[in-house]
């Protein structure tokens, strides 16, 4: 758990900005977020976790995306990406790490900001239930380093699929009860299937993304049938994601996939 905690920690209590003042005649100050922090404290009920960490760098955009770099000083790397919003002194976020023990964990939280100045900010909140709850601290500093470009968001994470359909008919609701994909970092891929009668299968396989194009293959368990086929990404945000393809698998039926990533369940919970 406690590794658990070093990589997810920094995305859930980000490093961000609000307006502050309350004075009915003083016009409120505004505070530039956009641009790298760096993580200086870190606390996680009450224990220091900074020791841990060799440097952490926030990249904040003015898009609403950010990215987390961090460098732990047991050489491990932790790269995470996500979205933010701030609203009268809340922050809230959508962050999925992409390497580290928890590679794909997707995680939302709100935490209070308080500017200490223009280049040094404290957030407060608390840990998802899921990583055992518990409040936490950080502290961060404003850098001169170069924000550079806004991420791209990543499809490495667990999926859900919400709405799927082919040739016009719903073929989700009347013959699953879950559907789980698992993309991982190194371009493999698990999906779980939970039929409505209790049984369960499972495929394996590998995916690949050019331009908005994705290309799977993957053998399903029960039959060993090999399935390979190509979707266009029409909407790949941090949570949500949407496929299309007018001709599936060469039968000339549309067939359309939506998906929304699942909170707190990381890739290692892949059954095979």
């Amino acid at each position: 758990m406690k590794k658990i905690f070093l990589f997810v920690s920094p995305l859930i209590f980000l490093v961000a900005c609000s307006s502050g003042g309350d004075s009915s005649t003083d016009p409120l100050p505004t505070h530039d977020f956009t641009g790298v922090w760096e993580l200086t404290e870190l606390e996680v009920n009450g224990d220091d976790l900074m020791p841990a960490y060799s440097e952490a760098l926030y990249y904040y955009h003015s898009n609403g995306t950010y990215e987390l770099k961090g460098y732990l000083a047991d050489g491990s790397y932790a790269n995470g990406v996500g979205e933010y919003s701030i609203s009268n002194d809340i922050i809230t976020s959508k962050g999925t790490t992409l390497t580290g023990v928890n590679e794909g964990l997707y995680i939302s939280s709100s935490s209070a900001v308080t500017w200490v100045n223009e280049n040094e900010v404290t957030v407060t909140g608390t840990l998802p239930p899921c990583l055992g709850g518990g409040t936490g601290y950080s502290r961060s500093v404003k850098t001169t380093n170069s924000l550079g470009s806004a991420p791209s968001n990543s499809i490495v994470g667990v999926w859900e699929a919400t709405y799927v359909n082919l040739g016009g008919q719903d073929i989700l609701t009347p013959n699953y009860n879950q559907v789980l994909y698992y993309y991982f970092a190194d371009g493999s891929v698990g999906t779980e299937l939970y039929f409505l009668d209790g049984s369960f299968d499972w495929a394996s396989g590998t995916y690949s993304i050019s331009g908005n194009v994705i290309t799977t293959s993957s053998t399903l368990n029960s039959t060993q049938q090999t399935i390979t086929g190509s979707m266009n990404i029409t909407k790949l945000e941090i949570d949500k994601a949407e496929l299309y393809t007018s001709d599936f698998l060469g039968t000339g039926d549309a067939y359309t996939l939506k998906a929304s990533k699942v909170e707190c369940v990381p890739l290692s919970n892949w059954k095979k």
